[in-house]
């Protein structure tokens, strides 16, 4: 797998939190900061620690707490669907420890229990894309957008992301056509939202990086015609920030993807502010925030502001 495409997939796999908790992700980390010890402690109060220590990544404490939470589930009687969460959420933590094997056979139990769950099925398919399984991958790529589709969840960003992806795993497979087939069929879904556009339009990208020229010279120009329509739609693919105290100015880039947001040594504070912010972004836009909107995020709390056009 080319570097670019495994790194547009693995920045898709999702963490569950919006069932089961009912309050903020500031709420759920002093919450769990006050648990203290276990005794007494209900599937539920596992299941709030596991994810403040899931998004703080500290993988191997948040595994332990879903692990309680599952020991204690039946005594607590919750539903099937929270159960199913647990091990979707363990399943993910997995995945960030690289232990892909226990991330598929979490995933695969939680759709078990709950064989309608979009996440669960793109979610394994980017652990299945992630170990050069491919076929896998597709297989579970079709089952979410068929998911989305009959549940009507087609504006969730996994239904964009899962034609992205299995694009990709085409792609990597040799299956150009049909690898273009679902980036124009992501290109479509995006509805000219900006974001998405610049994701579908790196897509093309990679997809003219890695064909082979002379075999595929028409598919090539399908995507060279696609990449200078969208080149006009995207916005500017800058956004410069300036400190007025310093004068200093920062060019932060939307090219996608990017390894790393972080440009000099922040403060304690502001790395705590910066963490509250990425939190808070991801429980109410359920994605992960682009590297520019991080970025723009880190210069703003270090005191910059946008340059005006």
């Amino acid at each position: 797998m080319s570097n670019m495409s495994r790194q547009m997939q693995e920045r898709c796999l999702y963490l569950v939190v919006f069932v089961l908790l009912g309050v903020s992700g500031c709420a759920i980390q002093d919450r769990a900061a006050g648990l203290g010890t276990d005794t007494g402690m209900s599937a539920s109060d596992y299941y709030r620690r596991g994810v403040s220590y899931h998004r703080n990544g500290q993988y191997d404490q948040a595994i332990s707490d879903y692990d309680k939470a599952l020991e204690v589930a039946k005594r607590d009687q919750i539903t099937s669907a929270q159960h199913a969460f647990i091990y979707e959420n363990r399943a993910s933590a997995y995945s960030s420890k690289g232990q892909s094997e226990q991330a598929i056979s979490d995933f695969s139990k939680a759709l078990e229990i709950n064989p309608r769950s979009l996440l669960a099925y793109y979610n394994r398919g980017i652990v299945y894309a992630k170990t050069n399984q491919y076929d896998q991958a597709i297989s579970d790529y079709d089952r979410a957008i068929e998911v989305a589709e009959r549940d009507n969840l087609t504006q969730r960003r996994e239904y964009f992301l899962a034609f992205v992806n299995r694009g990709f795993a085409y792609q990597l497979k040799g299956l150009y056509e049909r690898s273009l087939s679902d980036f124009d069929k992501a290109k479509a879904v995006a509805h000219g939202h900006a974001g998405q556009t610049r994701e579908v339009l790196e897509a093309y990208k990679v997809f003219m990086r890695y064909v082979t020229p002379t075999a595929n010279a028409a598919l090539i120009e399908q995507a060279r015609e696609r990449i200078k329509e969208l080149e006009k739609a995207v916005p500017s693919a800058k956004v410069t920030l300036v400190n007025p105290k310093s004068g200093e100015s920062v060019t932060c880039p939307t090219e996608f993807p990017r390894e790393g947001i972080v440009t000099r040594m922040i403060t304690r504070e502001q790395a705590e502010q910066q963490r509250a912010w990425y939190t808070e972004f991801q429980r109410t836009h359920n994605r992960l925030p682009t590297p520019t909107e991080g970025c723009i995020k880190e210069h703003e709390i270090r005191g910059f502001v946008r340059k005006p056009e």
